[in-house]
């Protein structure tokens, strides 16, 4: 178990992406929250994955109860239909 900073950190190292983690009403999460599941996952996603599918088959299996914005380089939460590849791209631009 870790805290929801280090989920949103290995989740940002590992993907290329941030995320914001918050309960499931939409009220962020505080950072020092402790008692999460560690992000279990060693390969980012493909950059042909949407923003929610990804939300579906990586984030929603593990943190049920929660919600997750990803968002781009300027913090905005994109919308489901973005490819991971596109919001990656925004952190190089």
């Amino acid at each position: 178990m870790t805290s929801v900073k280090r989920v949103e950190s290995k989740v940002g190292r590992l993907e290329g992406f941030d995320v914001r983690i918050r309960h499931s009403h939409g009220r962020d999460v505080r950072a020092d929250k402790g008692r999460m599941p560690t992000y279990p996952y060693e390969r980012k996603a493909k950059d042909s994955m949407t923003v929610k599918q990804w939300i579906a088959r990586r984030f929603g299996r593990h943190y049920a109860g929660y919600r997750v914005e990803v968002l781009d380089w300027y913090r905005k939460p994109q919308r489901g239909n973005t490819k991971l590849g596109k919001v990656r791209e925004s952190f190089f631009e």
